[in-house]
């Protein structure tokens, strides 16, 4: 990933990083008699993968968590949740792990309360869906003290029966917060077991690096405590998220409390842009969209209003942070631009701030201005893969075919990293190149053939753009002398493959720096 070598017979590595690329016989004279020689056999190199957007912590935590992915019913849900009570009699609370989908369910919606007071009527429960959403039972409500006369909060949204008193459905992160603040945070020592535990199945994938997004302070100090036990293998840049019940008064204090700015940190751990979600997201209506909702007049959700989203940048841009705003919704995308575009250029334009998502109504001038101020956009091609039915659904095939216009953000300038947003969609590099190089979408054929990208850009929103986004690039994302030897041994040459076969290709070996993390010759 080397425009000036981009190819190469022999790899030379000394103390975790690239010394030397080229053909075997220069390369294999560079080294001492000493040198360990590793033969690949024919396989292909590449720069170790990094995935842009990738919740590892959440991911890592479903195992300990009530675990409800792939639920098909809410009967499902329930049944899972009755037998994960029964076996834990002693949990104050229930909570669930984030990768479940309404979409998977027979009813497409939310449980609520009474649904889950059938299943657990005697301990809180709390279940959240990607950040966005959460479904509680009543014990749980009334533990938060909401009921009928309860106000909504800014941004968020409870969801009410027609007497007014709480369905148990919280939306956005405000609302779901006036629940999550009672649950108990996981102990230390089960959030270091679910990295360990998740990293090997990412070095599976060839991952060797993420930028983990939306980070409480609980969560950064468990990446630390990992990071200092040398129990952390997969590189990791960290996005402390905007808390949602912080007063416009300590935006500032928040960010000095910080141990920044952006890019402070070391090769295994770092601080990234700080992210502040402005929408929601589609299945929910809450994504901050162009056009109304079918059958409604509704818009979706803009989380954070104006004069504090102009506050949250101003005090960033002063502080040295960049932003990593999610904006799915034209609308968003919109608003996003506005407040960066409204703050002094040449500071921005130094920040590498990014849009997340901004799949769905971008327009020509939002990506020229995205360009202009210097920014990135962190992409999930298998998003799209996944999404695409469900927009068609309710906006027609020529909405569908047009979101993630991942090629016209490019040609506009904007860097575009690639990612999987796990747990939403699987930590799986190779799977996004292939859906971001076909767009095909099972039994609909390609979405959107315009916005496909060559199999050379798929790899670098996996390699080189992503370690930009990443604020690493000066050390990873290519495989030349000085940068950490990260890199995944593949069985066959990406660029030499059909793209409808690009999902077969296996991972053989990782690696990251001197030590090999996953190995399957």
């Amino acid at each position: 990933m080397s425009t000036a070598h981009p190819e190469g017979s022999a790899l030379l590595c000394r103390n975790g990083r690239v010394a030397a690329v080229g053909e075997w016989d220069q390369v294999r004279g560079l080294a001492s008699a000493r040198a360990e020689l590793l033969d690949l056999r024919g396989a292909t190199v590449l720069p170790g993968f990094t995935d842009s957007h990738n919740h590892m912590l959440w991911t890592g935590m479903r195992h300990g968590a009530l675990d409800l992915s792939g639920s098909r019913s809410i009967a499902e849900i329930g049944d899972r949740l009755r037998k994960y009570a029964a076996q834990h009699p002693d949990l104050l609370w229930i909570t669930s792990s984030e990768g479940w989908f309404v979409e998977d369910l027979a009813e497409r919606r939310m449980p609520d309360r009474e649904e889950l007071d059938a299943y657990c009527p005697d301990v809180p429960v709390y279940l959240p869906r990607l950040g966005h959403a959460a479904s509680v039972n009543s014990r749980a409500l009334q533990a938060a003290g909401l009921h009928a006369g309860s106000p909504d909060v800014a941004g968020g949204h409870i969801v009410r029966r027609p007497d007014g008193e709480p369905s148990g459905e919280l939306q956005e992160a405000p609302a779901m917060r006036l629940v999550s603040r009672l649950v108990p945070e996981p102990s230390r020592r089960e959030v270091l077991r679910a990295l360990t535990d998740v990293q090997q199945e990412y070095h599976r994938r060839g991952v060797t690096a993420v930028i983990d997004p939306a980070l409480t302070a609980p969560e950064r100090a468990a990446y630390a405590a990992a990071r200092d036990r040398g129990a952390l293998t997969v590189r990791t840049t960290m996005m402390p998220v905007l808390e949602p019940d912080l007063s416009d008064d300590d935006v500032a204090g928040w960010l000095a409390g910080l141990a920044g700015p952006t890019g402070s940190g070391d090769s295994w751990l770092r601080y990234g842009a700080i992210k502040v979600f402005l929408d929601g997201v589609v299945s929910m209506g809450t994504a901050w969209v162009r056009d109304p909702y079918p059958g409604t007049c509704d818009h979706g959700t803009r989380i954070v209003a104006a004069d504090r989203l102009a506050l949250i940048v101003q005090e960033c841009v002063r502080a040295g942070w960049s932003l990593g705003i999610h904006a799915i919704g034209g609308l968003a995308v919109d608003a996003a631009l506005a407040a960066l575009a409204a703050a002094p250029r040449t500071r921005v334009a130094g920040l590498r701030c990014s849009l997340i998502h901004a799949y769905l109504g971008p327009t020509a001038g939002n990506m020229r201005t995205a360009a202009a101020l210097g920014m990135g956009l962190a992409a999930q091609p298998q998003m799209h893969t996944w999404i695409a039915p469900r927009l068609a659904e309710m906006w027609g095939r020529e909405v569908a075919d047009a979101a993630s216009p991942l090629r016209s953000w490019l040609d506009a300038g904007v860097v575009v990293a690639g990612g999987s947003d796990s747990p939403l969609t699987p930590t799986d590099p190779i799977a996004g190149i292939h859906d971001a190089v076909t767009r095909l979408v099972a039994g609909r054929g390609v979405a959107g053939a315009e916005q496909r990208v060559d199999v050379a850009t798929a790899l670098a929103m996996y390699t080189t753009s992503a370690a930009w986004l990443a604020f690493a690039d000066h050390e990873r994302g290519a495989l030349v002398p000085g940068r950490l030897a990260d890199w995944v041994a593949l069985d066959r040459d990406p660029l030499a493959t059909r793209p409808e076969d690009l999902r077969s290709i296996r991972v053989l070996q990782t690696r990251v720096g001197d030590r090999t993390v996953y190995d399957n010759r």
